[in-house]
């Protein structure tokens, strides 16, 4: 299997146990642990610290990944958690991910600057 289809897997993989939500408190970082865990158990070296620099993106993509709004038309994308998983593995920083490419638009545009208010 190549790259780009063992992180389109992984994606999935970790997905689906968030979406479950097994956890009362702490899903994502529970999450982020156990897929630390999975990655060095597939051979990958990963440790905790793009999950540190990158957890509001890490936590957003996981959002994005299950968002659907029939009514504005917006389908779910593991896009942005592949694109994640991409950096973490190439040793990039993930410091460079902006969780604004994923805002969707509902209703009344919103600005940039008023999405970073509201974070």
């Amino acid at each position: 299997m190549d790259n780009e289809s063992a992180i389109r897997r992984i994606s999935e993989f970790i997905n689906s146990i968030w979406q479950v939500h097994p956890f009362r408190e702490g899903n994502t970082r529970t999450i982020a642990v156990f897929l630390i865990q999975y990655l060095n158990h597939l051979g990958f070296s990963v440790n905790n610290e793009p999950f540190k620099e990158g957890s509001l993106y890490f936590r957003n993509a996981l959002v994005r990944a299950n968002y659907y709004n029939m009514d504005e038309r917006i389908q779910p994308t593991s896009e942005y958690l592949e694109k994640f998983l991409t950096t973490v593995l190439s040793g990039d920083t993930v410091k460079d991910l902006d969780s604004w490419e994923m805002a969707v638009s509902i209703g009344e545009n919103k600005e940039k600057d008023e999405y970073e208010a509201d974070r």
